[in-house]
């Protein structure tokens, strides 16, 4: 009895147990057991330092981010302690409560978003056949591309981990100059497409013109501080964070786990100048839509202006885009305003009538114009869809 009610009023000492470098969940997992008054100790996995912390230690709770092995010398070191696993394989193997990422979900959209943007050729680097997570992720990719037609990612392994920064760099340069161009590149984690990026530069590769490279995780140290900030897939990783604390303390609370794994769906594609570009294999034209995306949202862009920073003539500049894209500059313009606007209306709560300013409209009826002649609707009706959530978070398509 005495025993009971001595566990009951100390604190609670949570271990978060991960193989993985994650500061995003590890930030979170601390403000949240910061907020109940818990203590969190976290440690890398290692067989002996965890067998001597729980000796020393009671532990009442686990969130682990290891594989099913690791995982499993994990439970017998702590037998009877509520558990709680980030690793979808873990999940089902094991059959411990698990809150795990939609991984084919985040490949899907970074597939779909490639594929808008007009790449045919797309390449992934990740060891797909003994990574799991990165097997989901181009599993997505693949069923996008699938529908379109086009072949798969064409799959590269990564660099053996022994090997040095500089052997690195010429392994991903060299296989980088072996594939077809203008090229898409899906990293699996944000610090790789950060490397991929100066294998790029070593290879004089423009980024995105001739290469666009995107990834997953959306880490705002990797993406915004890359060479080119980096185009992520925001996988959520706070809100399973959150959802595996909240579900751990259930458990804790001697309530029952839940009959299925809990899912977190991506949050969606984070897009950033890596790959702010539709994909041309005309170098000419590529300059221009770079100049486009960097300009767009100035209401006083015009085609002669275009024409200018590229040293083209208008009608030049008219007869490429046609030729390339099958669409006028001030077409293509148009479009990519409608898009940012579509996006603002379903993911914010910014009027309406101050919208077109963001997207480089000069008014709200041009705004208007522009969507009934790109979409075929008017702002308010995808103001609307994103109210009701009938989308999920994605973008609708922009008819041709």
């Amino acid at each position: 009895m005495k025993e009971s009610m001595r566990k009951r009023n100390r604190t609670r000492s949570i271990l978060y147990c991960s193989a993985f470098d994650a500061h995003r969940t590890h930030r979170t997992l601390v403000e949240f057991v910061n907020r109940r008054g818990w203590d969190v100790i976290y440690m890398p996995w290692d067989e002996q330092s965890i067998s001597a912390l729980t000796e020393s230690t009671f532990i009442d709770g686990v969130i682990s981010h290891l594989d099913d092995n690791a995982t499993k010398q994990l439970l017998k070191i702590t037998p009877r302690t509520p558990h709680v696993t980030l690793n979808a394989l873990a999940a089902s193997e094991i059959g411990i409560p698990g809150v795990v990422l939609n991984h084919r979900a985040a490949g899907r959209i970074i597939g779909k978003h490639l594929i808008e943007l007009g790449f045919h050729h797309i390449a992934a680097f990740g060891h797909l056949h003994t990574n799991a997570t990165f097997a989901e992720r181009m599993a997505g990719a693949t069923e996008i591309t699938s529908e379109a037609g086009l072949a798969p990612p064409h799959g590269l392994p990564l660099p053996p981990k022994e090997q040095s920064p500089v052997t690195k760099l010429a392994y991903y340069a060299d296989a980088l100059k072996a594939l077809p161009a203008p090229l898409a590149v899906i990293a699996y984690t944000d610090g790789i497409a950060v490397t991929l990026m100066h294998a790029c530069r070593l290879s004089g590769f423009s980024i995105p013109s001739q290469v666009a490279i995107c990834s997953f995780d959306n880490d705002p140290i990797s993406c915004d501080l890359a060479l080119v900030p980096l185009s992520s897939v925001e996988t959520n990783l706070e809100q399973q964070a959150i959802e595996a604390a909240t579900l751990l303390a259930i458990l804790m609370d001697g309530q029952p786990p839940p009959a299925t794994t809990i899912v977190i769906e991506p949050a969606g594609m984070i897009v950033r100048r890596s790959t702010g570009i539709v994909a041309n294999a005309n170098i000419t034209v590529a300059k221009a839509l770079a100049y486009i995306h960097q300009h767009a949202w100035q209401a006083d862009l015009n085609v002669p202006e275009i024409a200018q920073m590229t040293g083209m003539s208008k009608r030049t500049l008219f007869m490429l885009f046609k030729r390339e894209l099958s669409i006028s500059p001030l077409q293509y313009i148009n479009k990519l305003r409608v898009k940012k606007a579509q996006s603002l209306l379903q993911e914010t709560n910014t009027p309406i009538n101050k919208i077109f300013r963001q997207c480089g409209f000069a008014s709200y009826y041009q705004m208007h114009q522009a969507f009934k002649r790109t979409t075929g609707h008017s702002p308010k009706h995808f103001q609307k869809v994103g109210a009701e959530g009938s989308r999920g978070g994605e973008l609708l398509f922009i008819r041709h």
